[in-house]
């Protein structure tokens, strides 16, 4: 059966606002998305690394609860797992602190199999992280020559920026082995300076994969592919916390291209108003998740999305 892998790190988000804790939830870029589609019924399975302590505990617990396969998940001995410090500003966007420990070298993943079919996420850093590559690089090469459909997500934050010349040759490769690319033109600034989107889907993502979902915050999302540029509105909305906003559009985009039984084969001539439909998922999603202190769409959604 088709299934969705995410690929990603683990945290715990600690949520200030005001300079109080607010909230506390297992987070992570693909983390956030996985557990969305888990809440959404769909077959999912999440491989990352986690400490050996109660934090990884409460995390996999949670996994297990919103449907998430916990399998291929590596508990790391006398680690302690990641925490993020998120503080909101009066727009209610966060800004980040981290606290790790340092991971051992030569960790291996338990890998799942790979059917034609599958959808893999990456995104973030941990993409790209030169510690991490000697293992994330051959998995992302074995999904996509088992016959997956791969979904990078740049979310490349400027705190990242003098790891710029370790990491380009891996941002290329994975634009290489995407079907479809989603980035901000934030994103592309800062690694390549570039901040014109049809500059950025030309030059920098088109000669690797022809699938573009370029997103500006409020600005309208525009997304390539090899028939053309269409634009789409981002419609206002008031919310409560941004934290997961574009980690579940990335669900959102997931979940369509899921119930719409859309295979990589089909993606070069998808029709703008099958397009404009994943546009719209994934939009519900983002702005869902906006409307709580959660990094992820509720359960209450997740039950309607069935």
């Amino acid at each position: 059966m088709r299934k969705i892998i995410g690929l990603g790190e683990s945290v715990l988000d600690i949520v200030f606002k005001e300079q109080q804790p607010k909230s506390a939830n297992p987070g992570g870029s693909a983390f956030n998305a996985i557990i969305a589609i888990g809440r959404c019924g769909l077959p999912c399975c999440f491989l990352t690394e986690m400490g050996d302590d109660l934090v990884a505990d409460f995390s996999m617990d949670f996994m297990q609860k919103n449907g998430v396969d916990t399998r291929f998940v590596t508990r790391i001995p006398a680690t302690k797992s990641r925490i993020s410090l998120a503080f909101l500003d009066e727009a209610n966007e966060a800004k980040y602190q981290f606290y790790r420990d340092p991971e051992p070298g030569n960790l291996q993943y338990v890998m799942p199999e790979i059917s034609e079919g599958d959808l893999v996420l990456i995104s973030s850093f941990y993409a790209v992280n030169p510690a991490i590559r000697y293992r994330v690089a051959p998995f992302l090469r074995k999904a996509r020559e088992a016959g997956a459909m791969i979904y990078y997500d740049v979310n490349f934050r400027p705190s990242h920026a003098a790891d710029i010349p370790a990491v380009l040759d891996a941002v290329k490769e994975n634009l290489e082995l995407a079907h479809i690319v989603r980035g901000s033109l934030d994103d592309f600034k800062v690694l390549y300076g570039v901040s014109d989107a049809d500059t950025i889907y030309a030059q920098l993502v088109s000669p690797y994969c022809k699938n573009l979902i370029l997103t500006n915050g409020a600005e309208p999302v525009c997304i390539f592919t090899p028939n053309g540029k269409t634009e789409y509105p981002v419609q206002p909305i008031q919310t409560i916390s941004t934290i997961g906003a574009g980690d579940n559009f990335n669900a959102g985009v997931l979940y369509s291209i899921y119930k719409k039984e859309i295979y990589r084969e089909q993606l070069a001539g998808l029709s703008d108003d099958i397009w404009k439909e994943i546009y719209d998922t994934a939009q519900t999603f983002s702005r869902e998740v906006c409307q709580s202190m959660e990094n992820y769409v509720s359960q209450a959604f997740g039950l309607q999305m069935r």
